[in-house]
């Protein structure tokens, strides 16, 4: 990968993630009262705030751990360094790219780059996303158990977001039956309209596609079920960090709100946020930028007054989102001033 067209394709993936992301805050800041969300945000709770970094770095170290636990027994254990910038990397790729949805390769990607093999790394983050998916689609219905009125009393979105999470449930045991079963995940991947894209792209025979496919299918397969036999105890623990990492990202709005002196109750914050979670996926902007943001602001205004949820926006997507290309691009600051050897080897971070 050229360093030119590296930072080229990302910087310009940044700017209009950036640029969608503040017209619609600032837009929302206007309808909310300009004057009223200026005055929150300078007058907002340096402790809450200070709280809203360390919940945006803990979200990251949470996920390092589950790195560095997943690559146990593999050819080159990960590190905890190592875990936290392919953490950063992932959130980073998220948020430049349409339906945030770069991260996992992008870090599939970079674990190869020091020293794991494509079906280990592979493994490894489709077990963190499976484990993460899952929680949130337990969070989300939770969500519509206990706060369902509430959730459909949104104006504009309450319909919207009871559609995203069937849509989610949908694609959650389409993904499921895509990582656990090789016979649907053989029978998938090698239907001709994911063969055809792949050999034109690639520049290789259909039969070439369909051998690799299969091979690289037994490979995951037996590779999952390595780890499972032998691994157990890591597999239970990163389910727990899983648990523990989506209740943080979940928990940040909250968290805002408190900061800029709104009240809410946290379980009704966190709820509403599990259910909004399920139709960013749908939005087809890098990050999901400007959707994301009109989003919030509709939902956290019926709980809170609109220049406390816009003032909570802003707070809110700084962490969330801002801070990961802040990170992401010191790290790919470094990536390219050290052009080709990107990341280093396992054995030099180490």
């Amino acid at each position: 990968m050229k360093k030119s067209s590296f930072g080229a394709r990302s910087s310009g993936r940044i700017f209009v993630a950036v640029v969608v992301g503040i017209t619609v805050v600032i837009l929302v800041s206007s309808l909310a009262g300009g004057g009223d969300v200026l005055r929150k945000l300078l007058s907002a709770d340096p402790a809450w705030i200070v709280l809203s970094l360390l919940n945006a770095l803990a979200i990251i170290f949470v996920d390092s751990l589950r790195i560095s636990l997943l690559s146990r027994g593999c050819e080159n254990r990960i590190s905890l360094w190592q875990g936290m910038k392919a953490s950063i990397y992932g959130f980073y790729a998220s948020a430049i790219t349409p339906f945030a949805s770069g991260g996992q390769p992008f870090q599939i990607y970079y674990l190869t780059r020091i020293g794991l093999r494509v079906e280990r790394a592979s493994m490894i983050v489709g077990v963190k996303f499976i484990s993460s998916f899952t929680i949130s689609v337990i969070w989300g219905m939770f969500a519509i158990t206990f706060y369902g009125d509430e959730i459909a009393s949104v104006k504009y979105l309450g319909k919207l977001m009871y559609i995203g999470i069937a849509a989610t449930l949908i694609f959650y045991f389409f993904f499921l039956l895509l990582a656990l079963s090789s016979k649907f995940g053989r029978w998938f991947l090698s239907l001709p309209f994911v063969v055809v894209p792949m050999a034109l792209l690639l520049k290789k025979r259909k039969e070439e596609i369909y051998s690799t496919v299969d091979e690289k299918v037994k490979a995951y397969k037996n590779m999952l079920l390595t780890v499972w036999r032998d691994s157990k105890g890591s597999l239970l623990l990163t389910i727990v960090l899983s648990f523990v990492m989506v209740t943080l990202i979940l928990s940040a709005p909250y968290i805002a709100v408190e900061s800029v002196g709104g009240d809410v109750s946290f379980l009704k914050s966190l709820s509403m946020m599990a259910a909004m979670s399920m139709i960013f996926y749908f939005i087809p902007t890098p990050g999901a930028s400007g959707g994301v943001e009109g989003v919030f602001y509709l939902v956290f205004s019926k709980l809170v007054s609109p220049d406390v949820a816009a003032s909570a926006l802003i707070v809110w997507r700084f962490f969330s989102y801002h801070l990961s290309l802040i990170l992401g691009m010191i790290l790919g600051f470094g990536y390219m001033a050290r052009g080709d050897k990107f990341g280093g080897s396992a054995e030099q971070d180490g």
